[in-house]
């Protein structure tokens, strides 16, 4: 009697999952590798999870999506989510244009959070904990001192508002946080894999391996997950759910030759594609000038061209057991036209612990003008003189000519409250760079509130 009972329970179980509807997911993986001007290799992952839903949320049955983070942006009332982990400084004129938009050191945060009864900065609260218990970051220490409203530079784009009605999300207000002292590790990565279908055991997922990627000179890791309607009713829904890893590697540093492998580069293997995976693709991307010898046994390369000057040689994983591939090329010179279009780099000026100044240099590589929005955020303690602020473009021919902003904003801090935030709009000269500079003083700190290494200093973002 007693099985008999357990097998009607289980009979009802199957029957009751069963009737539901099911949810359409896929899930998609790509590599991207890239030979750099200087030598040194671009390994760009990308992992895809989508889901189609035709019924209101909340979601009660996963397969391929992580629940985890459904769960969590539903809880939170998040409409939009963006969150990245970098070390290293990327190099603009070696490395040309990154593949990801978040290359700031640290970590950073950017969500579009709707209000309930928590209130935006209840539910903002909720899922920097969330993040940081999920991920075993410290993302719990952005509050109202590092988090801030942006008002130019993350619009709402256009459409979202119904589409935040259909989730709930009311009023969706967009906040940035920043943690520039957040060191990266293992302990970020590994629950980071573990919501690949497949994790590291198969897939383009086998040659994450921490050892080589953290000894790399750039490394960056992020997620992002976004909803998007299908329809102009907004009746059936897409969750994208978007997983990126980059890592630049210095081949010559970690081993010796001129012919490498993937298992040379990541110490890994890839053995067989993710069978979970609608697509699995390993693409090398390189200029057509580049003398690049591609070796495999197994696999055929499919050649063709992405632009006038840079070739892609792609390897579909469905159709390949084992990838073997050797790869191996010459230091090159970077074309002109494959420079980055724009590039910034950022430091502090003067010496001393009482004022100084922050200048900001941006390189126009266009032959045209182009109109950019400069965004500061600036920690409390910085007392920042807006009347000091100096913009000069200094011209191809060597001319020097002073520059307008306009849709100027400040905001000002708080003393142990909320940070400075510094936006105003700039048209740019073409094949220029231009100087952005200002004033600050710094403010009287407790000494409870230094950070651990005097010698190192502050990190204002």
């Amino acid at each position: 009697m007693r099985l008999t009972g357990i097998y009607l329970a289980c009979l009802s179980l199957v029957g009751a999952y069963g009737g539901r509807e099911p949810s359409q997911e896929t899930f998609k993986e790509n590599l991207i590798l890239r030979p750099l001007p200087d030598g040194r290799l671009l390994a760009h992952f990308v992992f895809d999870t989508e889901i189609e839903q035709n019924q209101s949320l909340p979601l009660q049955h996963y397969d391929l999506f992580p629940r985890q983070i459904s769960e969590m942006v539903q809880r939170y009332h998040t409409e939009e989510l963006i969150l990245s982990f970098t070390q290293g400084t990327w190099r603009f004129e070696d490395w040309d244009t990154p593949p990801i938009n978040e290359i700031g050191s640290g970590a950073q945060v950017l969500a579009k959070v709707g209000s309930n009864e928590r209130g935006v900065y209840g539910n903002w609260k909720g899922l920097t904990n969330a993040l940081s218990g999920m991920f075993c970051a410290s993302l719990n220490f952005l509050d109202h001192t590092n988090s801030v409203v942006p008002g130019q530079t993350f619009k709402l784009p256009k459409g979202s508002q119904a589409q935040g009605q259909y989730f709930g999300v009311y009023n969706a207000t967009t906040l940035l946080g920043q943690l520039p002292r957040e060191n990266v590790c293992t302990e970020n990565l590994t629950p980071w894999i573990k919501q690949l279908p497949c994790q590291t055991k198969a897939g383009i997922a086998a040659l994450l391996n921490p050892h080589r990627l953290y000894d790399s000179d750039f490394f960056s890791m992020g997620l992002s997950f976004k909803p998007t309607c299908k329809s102009p009713s907004c009746e059936e829904i897409m969750l994208s759910y978007t997983q990126t890893l980059t890592a630049v590697l210095d081949l010559s540093r970690l081993m010796d030759g001129k012919k490498w492998s993937l298992r040379d580069i990541f110490d890994r293997e890839v053995r067989n594609s993710c069978p979970l995976a609608r697509s699995s693709s390993v693409q090398i991307i390189y200029p057509d000038t580049l003398n690049l010898q591609l070796e495999s046994a197994h696999a055929k390369p499919k050649v063709h061209e992405i632009s006038s000057f840079l070739k892609a040689a792609a390897f579909d994983l469905r159709n390949e057991s084992v990838l073997d591939l050797q790869l191996s090329w010459e230091p090159f010179k970077a074309k002109t036209d494959n420079s980055a279009w724009i590039s910034a780099h950022r430091f502090v000026l003067g010496h001393g612990s009482e004022n100084g100044g922050i200048e900001t240099l941006v390189t126009n590589n266009l032959p045209m003008h182009l109109n950019i929005t400069y965004f500061d955020l600036i920690p409390w303690y910085l007392h920042v003189y807006a009347h000091t602020i100096k913009i000069q473009a200094h011209l191809g021919n060597g001319a020097i000519k002073e520059l307008d902003y306009h849709d100027f904003q400040y905001q000002q801090p708080k003393i142990r409250g909320r940070p400075a935030i510094l936006e105003f709009g700039l048209t740019l000269p073409p094949n220029s760079w231009t100087s952005v500079q200002y004033d600050f003083d710094k403010g009287f700190l407790k000494y409870s509130e230094h950070p651990p290494d005097a010698n190192r200093g502050f990190n204002i973002g």
